[in-house]
């Protein structure tokens, strides 16, 4: 009878100290992660959303193209193919302007060397960009890439220009966006978060040799 009477007596926690605990996990949350580790997050969300817009976009275009990408269409058709060899990345991106509304979407908040712009007048460069464009990407591929962060390389340096990685084990992020780390646009549209550790497996799937125009 004494157990029964004690389990009667138990009572459920009230909501005043339900909040208390919450309170007090978040406290301890705070304290346990590394400092900025919140802001870091944040900034990585905006790049991944950038990047899911810029894909967007490019299917637009791409289906009033043949489902070609700008990069894959000649000048005459309104495409940017003579220019696929340029170092000036930002002529692929400025070709879809329509779809993009505003090339905000094409500054990575992590990216400590380029420099947002709100207008496509006047001219954009490379210098508003934090992404490339994946010059063998295509929808008809869903495993390939369309777009990233710009911060690939082969040695400690970020590469400039259009860079071919014939072997996926040479292809690494460098430290200075994401902390080592990046994202991926895919050709069917997805947007992927990247880490050193599967940055292989994700070229890989992708095809090589990968080429890529990077500002």
């Amino acid at each position: 009878m004494k157990l029964l009477q004690q389990h009667k007596n138990g009572r459920a926690l009230t909501l005043i100290e339900v909040l208390v605990i919450i309170a007090a996990i978040t406290i301890v949350a705070t304290l346990v992660l590394p400092p900025g580790h919140h802001r870091v997050r944040a900034k990585r969300i905006v790049c991944v959303n950038n990047l899911r817009q810029m894909g967007i976009a490019f299917r637009i275009w791409s289906n009033e193209h043949s489902e070609l990408l700008p990069w894959n269409v000649p000048q005459t058709n309104g495409g940017t193919m003579e220019l696929a060899m340029s170092a000036d990345v930002s002529r692929h991106f400025e070709i879809a302007s329509n779809e993009m509304n505003s090339p905000k979407i094409l500054y990575c908040p992590s990216d400590t060397q380029r420099s947002k712009t709100n207008a496509w007048q006047p001219r954009i460069s490379n210098q508003n960009i934090s992404y490339f464009v994946g010059l063998d990407a295509a929808e008809t591929k869903p495993q390939s890439i369309l777009s990233g962060d710009r911060n690939l390389s082969t040695n400690n340096n970020i590469l400039v220009g259009v860079v071919t990685f014939p072997n996926p084990t040479a292809v690494h992020w460098t430290s200075a966006i994401h902390k080592g780390e990046g994202n991926f646009g895919l050709g069917d549209g997805s947007v992927m978060q990247v880490s050193a550790r599967n940055l292989f497996q994700s070229v890989t799937n992708a095809g090589v040799p990968l080429r890529l125009s990077i500002p």
